[in-house]
C-alpha cells in the first residue's frame, strides 16, 4: 500500500500564511528540528532513541509550494514518545484542530513491550514534574535569554570578519535553541490542560462552549494587550494635544514622520522611538524574516497611530474565569483550577512568542549583515536577494567563497519559482507521494464557490455586530477598517494593532487558542473563526450579521 505524506498548514498558517521564503524556511525547520530534540532530552528521552528517530526532527515542517506546512504523521511519532499515546493524540488534535485526525486504530496497534511501557511513564512523570515546577523553569529561561539577547544586541557584526561572524552567531544560535525547550514544556502543558478543560466541561457544563470563550490569561494583560495599551497611550497624547493633533490630522504619514525631527515634537518622537525600539517587530508576518517591520520602516506604524487618533481607547475588560455553574462542588473546582492552569499557559505563550521574535530580529540581522557583505564583493545585487537563499548556502558562501557557485543564478531561479507558487492557491490539507509531488489534491488558481447567505464557524468571543467587512488577505494600515468586520484567512500576533479599530473579527481558520481568539476575547470583540471559504465568499463593502456567542454569520442586503 502506498503511504502518503500529510500536510496541514492548520496552526503553522497562523505564523507563516501565503509565501515563505527560502530563508524563513531553512531557519525555521532548523530552529524546529534542534528545539524539540533539546525537549526530548529534558522530558527524559533517551539521546540514543533520539538519533534513532532523527527522521521526525527533521521533518516536522515542510515548504509545498512556497508555504509552510506541518508534516502530521511526524508531529503524531513525535506525541508517541509520551505515555498514552491514544489520548495525547486526542489532546493534540484538540488544540491543533487539523483537518484530518489521527485514526485511533492506528494507535491502538501498536504493541510495546513492558519495559518499554516503564520507560514510556518514567518520561510522563518526568514531564509532569517539569510542569509543576514551571516557574522555576520559567525563571531560568528569562535569566539565560536575557543574556543571550544582549550579547545579540550589542555585538558589532561589521567589526567582525566572516569566520568570527558565522561562529558567533552558531554559539549563539545553539545556547538558545537549548533553552528554547522551556517554551515547548509551556507548550505541551497547553495542549494537556486544554484538552482535560474540554472533555470536562463536555462532561459536566451545559453549555461547554460558554467555558471555552471566558478563557482569559487571568494574571494579567496577554503581551498583545500591553503593546496595544502603550501604543494607544501614544494615539492619546496626540489627540489630548492640538500641536500633534493638527500634525497627524493634515499631514501624510511620511511627511509626519519627517517633522517629527523637529524640536517642538521632541517629547512625541521620544515615545515613539521608545515602541519601535522595544516592539517595533511586531507587527503582521512578523516571524517571515522577509518582511520589514515597523522599525525597518516606520511610516506604516505612523499611518496606523494617524487612525489611532480618531479613535478611543482600549477598554479593558473584567477578568471573569469560570462562572458557569456545574451540578458538583468537585466538578467546579476541577473546571476552575483547569482554566486557571489553561490560563496562565495562554500567558506564558504570549511572552514566549515576542520573545521569539525577539530572537528572529538577532537572526535577521547577522543575515543582512552577511547579504551587505555579499553586495559589496558581487555576489548579489541587492540585500533582498538574501531571502532567496538557504541558511546553509549562506554560511557556506560566507566561510568557503570559492567553492561557492553563482548566487546570481540561485536567486534569479528562486524569484522565477516564487512568482509562479503565488499564482496558485493551496488547499489547507495536501498529500504528497515519495516524490513530493501533490496527490489527491489539486492546485487551483481559482476557488469557485456559490454564495450562500449564510455561513458558521466556531464562536471564538461572544457578541453580536451588524456592519461592513472588509476582507484583507495580508494587513494594510492605510485600508480605512474603523467600526467595521474583519475578514481574513488567519492573524498572527502583529494583527493585534488592528484590533482597537474593529467592530468585529472573522477568520477562515483558526480554533479557540489562536491569536484572534485570545485577543478578540481580551478586548470583548465579537470573534468567529474557522469560517470555510469566507475570505472568497464575502468581500469588502458586504454588509453582515455575526453572533460571536453562536458563530452564525448572515449577510444582509446592502443599504
Amino acid at each position: 500500500m502506498i503511504k502518503y505524506t500529510i500536510w496541514d498548514k492548520t496552526n503553522i498558517g497562523e505564523n507563516y500564511p501565503g509565501i515563505t521564503s527560502p530563508l524563513t524556511y531553512s531557519f525555521v525547520r532548523r530552529s524546529y528540528q534542534a528545539v524539540y530534540k533539546n525537549f526530548c532530552l529534558r522530558i527524559g528521552v533517551s539521546p540514543t532513541e533520539i538519533r534513532e528517530k532523527n527522521y521526525i526532527f527533521e521533518n516536522l515542517v515542510g515548504h509545498i509550494h512556497g508555504q509552510l506546512y506541518y508534516n502530521l504523521r511526524s508531529w503524531y511519532e513525535l506525541l508517541s514518545f509520551l505515555p498514552g499515546e491514544r489520548q495525547t493524540s486526542t489532546w493534540f488534535d484538540t488544540m491543533l484542530d487539523p483537518v484530518v485526525r489521527r485514526s485511533i486504530h492506528e494507535i491502538t496497534d501498536r504493541k510495546y513491550s513492558f519495559p518499554f511501557r516503564i520507560y514510556r511513564i518514567y518520561i510522563g512523570v518526568r514531564f509532569a514534574i517539569l510542569s509543576v515546577l514551571f516557574p522555576i523553569l520559567r525563571r531560568e529561561f528569562d535569566r539565560k535569554s536575557s543574556v543571550l539577547f544582549s550579547s545579540g544586541y550589542s555585538a558589532h557584526f561589521s567589526q567582525m570578519i566572516d569566520q568570527e561572524l558565522i561562529g558567533w552567531f552558531r554559539v549563539l544560535e545553539d545556547r538558545f535553541l537549548s533553552v528554547w525547550a522551556i517554551p515547548i514544556i509551556n507548550d505541551f502543558r497547553l495542549m494537556v490542560s486544554y484538552g482535560m478543560l474540554v472533555q470536562a466541561s463536555r462532561l459536566w457544563v451545559s453549555d461547554p462552549d460558554e467555558v471555552l470563550r471566558r478563557l482569559s490569561t487571568y494574571k494579567s494583560m496577554p503581551i498583545s494587550v500591553i503593546i496595544l495599551r502603550d501604543s494607544q497611550h501614544i494615539a492619546n497624547m496626540i489627540r489630548e494635544t492640538p500641536l500633534y493633533f493638527s500634525l497627524f490630522q493634515k499631514t501624510d504619514a511620511t511627511e509626519v514622520w519627517k517633522k517629527l525631527s523637529h524640536p517642538s515634537f521632541r517629547d512625541l518622537k521620544y515615545l515613539i522611538d521608545a515602541y519601535l525600539e522595544q516592539y517595533g517587530d511586531r507587527m503582521a508576518n512578523e516571524l517571515k524574516l522577509e518582511e520589514p517591520s515597523f522599525q525597518e520602516n516606520p511610516i506604516r506604524f505612523i499611518e496606523l497611530l494617524k487612525r489611532y487618533a480618531k479613535n478611543k481607547k482600549i477598554i479593558q475588560k473584567d477578568r471573569t474565569l469560570f462562572s458557569e455553574t456545574s451540578k458538583h462542588w468537585w466538578q467546579r473546582l476541577i473546571l476552575y483550577s483547569l482554566t486557571r492552569y489553561v490560563s496562565d499557559a495562554m500567558h506564558q505563550r504570549e511572552l514566549f512568542r515576542l520573545r521569539r521574535l525577539q530572537a528572529f530580529r538577532v537572526a535577521k540581522n547577522v543575515y543582512l549583515e552577511c547579504a551587505r557583505r555579499f553586495v559589496n564583493r558581487k555576489k548579489l545585487h541587492t540585500s533582498q536577494d538574501i531571502f532567496f537563499l538557504t541558511h546553509d548556502e549562506i554560511m557556506d558562501s560566507a566561510l568557503h567563497p570559492s567553492l561557492a557557485g553563482s548566487l546570481f543564478s540561485l536567486v534569479q531561479k528562486r524569484k522565477h519559482i516564487q512568482s509562479e507558487y503565488a499564482k496558485y492557491i493551496l488547499p489547507q490539507l495536501v498529500l504528497t507521494d515519495s516524490s513530493g509531488t501533490i496527490v489527491r489534491q489539486k492546485v487551483q488558481s481559482k476557488i469557485s464557490v456559490k454564495k450562500n447567505r449564510n455561513l458558521s464557524g466556531k464562536p471564538a468571543s461572544a457578541g453580536t455586530r451588524e456592519g461592513e467587512v472588509v476582507v484583507m488577505d495580508t494587513l494594510d494600515t492605510k485600508t480605512d477598517i474603523a467600526g467595521k468586520i474583519l475578514i481574513t484567512k488567519t492573524t498572527d500576533p502583529g494583527w493585534t494593532i488592528l484590533f482597537p479599530l474593529l467592530s468585529g473579527v472573522i477568520t477562515q481558520y483558526g480554533g479557540m487558542l489562536s491569536h484572534a481568539a485570545i485577543v478578540a476575547r481580551e478586548l470583548e470583540i465579537p470573534c468567529i473563526v474557522g469560517v470555510s471559504g469566507v475570505t472568497e465568499l464575502l468581500k469588502s463593502g458586504d454588509r453582515i450579521f455575526m453572533n460571536g456567542t453562536t458563530g452564525e454569520i448572515h449577510r444582509l442586503e446592502k443599504v
